[in-house]
């Protein structure tokens, strides 16, 4: 099949598998100044002790070395936001949005692999076409491969932000040997003179040109790390148990944009509230919290880690 065929063949399956975005990049472009620049990152001290992610700088750049013959990137997005209350009361925690989804790195990638099957049936002589499929996993660079593949530009959050939908989307990336033809970047849209999230954020984590400090972000200390929280960011947990949307809140694109999933979605109901009783927490034991977090992305942190968190909301709200 031609590239534009298969182009046309894989948008014509996004939209039946419903996913929210869907792009391609051409993988012969290497992102070796994008790796350079994530690398020039962790050497100014912005990515905490993840440096894991400046890990096989070789692998980030060139997808050929992940996947063999390596010809296109299928870049594709889903929503997961989700109508949520404008306030909470005191003794009350939130849960950042993403996360009362049931853990999206198993949906997606089920229907991914899905997707995947299906494309093959479609393409002759399918058993010589390579695939390979990463949700937020891997050393892929999933915001620059999105922003290539057109479905959105790098927003001074440092998410990737969609003209269509906003910022409140997952990213997953598919390889492949097939020759697709790629779609071109967003261009002439940006935050411009826009600087709400950088404002909003309460630890000054975002840096205003998309580098955002690891070290200072509220998500680090409540969802990856398991070091103890500098006292100069245990006061500014105010609300946000696990994972933080404030700089996502505000942003216009998600204001105006902003597309609440409901049920029907391909994460079906929510396993998490989106608020959370902080006594609740504090009381749980280890089977209490095993049941809490079962399907969803809680899992990641610890019961001992929520039960600190929840102690310093509640310290800060009284």
């Amino acid at each position: 099949m031609e590239p534009s065929e298969l182009s046309r063949l894989v948008k014509g399956l996004g939209v039946e598998y419903r996913f929210d975005l869907i792009g391609v990049a051409s993988a012969d472009e290497l992102l070796t100044e994008e790796v350079a620049r994530l690398k020039q990152v962790g050497a100014d001290g912005y990515l905490a002790d993840m440096d894991y992610l400046t890990d096989r700088p070789e692998r980030r750049a060139d997808p050929s070395l992940l996947l063999p013959n390596c010809q296109s990137v299928i870049v594709i997005g889903i929503n997961y936001n989700r109508k949520v209350p404008a306030s909470i009361n005191e003794g009350e925690g939130r849960i950042a949005r993403y996360a009362i989804n049931r853990d999206y790195h198993k949906v997606i990638k089920q229907r991914l692999s899905d997707f995947v099957q299906q494309l093959q049936t479609a393409i002759p002589d399918s058993p010589n076409v390579g695939f390979k499929i990463y949700v937020d996993t891997g050393p892929v660079m999933e915001k620059v491969w999105g922003a290539k593949a057109g479905l959105g530009f790098k927003g001074r959050s440092g998410l990737l932000v969609s003209p269509k939908i906003g910022t409140f989307f997952h990213l997953a990336v598919i390889l492949t040997t097939l020759k697709i033809e790629p779609d071109k970047p967003v261009a002439h849209i940006s935050c411009g003179n826009c600087h709400r999230c950088v404002d909003a954020c309460p630890t000054q984590a975002l840096m205003g040109d998309g580098r955002v400090n690891a070290g200072k972000c509220l998500t680090y200390h409540n969802v990856e790390s398991s070091n103890p929280i500098p006292p100069d960011i245990e006061t500014k947990f105010t609300e946000y148990l696990f994972g933080c949307d404030i700089c996502q809140v505000v942003c216009p694109y998600n204001i105006r944009f902003g597309q609440p999933v409901n049920d029907n979605s391909m994460f079906g109901k929510p396993v998490l509230p989106p608020v959370v009783d902080l006594q609740e927490i504090l009381a749980m034991n280890d089977a209490g919290w095993s049941k809490f977090v079962a399907g969803s992305s809680l899992k990641r942190s610890s019961l001992e880690r929520m039960k600190m968190v929840a102690g310093l909301i509640g310290k800060k709200q009284k």
